[in-house]
């Protein structure tokens, strides 16, 4: 019959959970990575892959961790991630999760140009200004005569605009 494997002491076994989601939370790791980093031999980081990540000890500690440090002193700086892409990159086994997992990092590091956003089916609509000028007196008197042809249908116009 089966059994998982042995930790230690339930102390040791705490401890060694807390290491895991430390390295779990801070460096980026898959869980396998994280239970190798912190010494564990290859059947006890297979099980500790497995199984800790859902312990709610583990859990717990992952959010005392984020409650203590921050949110965002654990985000990964531009260099860290465009790393842990890269590495996953590499160890990718299907070509497609490659592809886009090397576009990720390129597109990370600033490799592919962005160029403008164009939004296609956006309504555009014209908005025209229309400006009516009048004399001192309040008359078209004394404004060059193609304003005062246009006074009637410029006038007409902006009581038929929506307010």
């Amino acid at each position: 019959m089966w059994e998982p494997p042995k930790f230690g002491n339930p102390f040791q076994e705490r401890d060694l959970k807390r290491a895991f989601a430390a390295a779990w939370l801070e460096n980026l790791l898959s869980p396998m990575d994280a239970a190798c980093s912190i010494g564990l031999d290859n059947g006890q980081a297979a099980y500790a892959a497995m199984n800790w990540t859902k312990c709610p000890e583990v859990l717990a500690y992952k959010e005392a961790l984020i409650a203590e440090k921050g949110s965002d002193a654990l985000l990964p700086t531009k260099e860290e991630l465009a790393r842990a892409v890269y590495e996953r990159a590499q160890r990718a086994l299907e070509d497609k999760d490659a592809a886009t997992l090397f576009k990720l990092y390129a597109d990370i590091r600033g490799f592919i140009e962005k160029g403008p956003t164009v939004h296609i089916g956006d309504n555009v609509q014209n908005n025209v200004i229309t400006q009516v000028l009048e004399a001192i007196d309040g008359t078209s008197r004394g404004l060059p005569k193609i304003c005062r042809d246009n006074e009637r249908p410029i006038q007409e116009t902006q009581r038929n605009l929506p307010n």
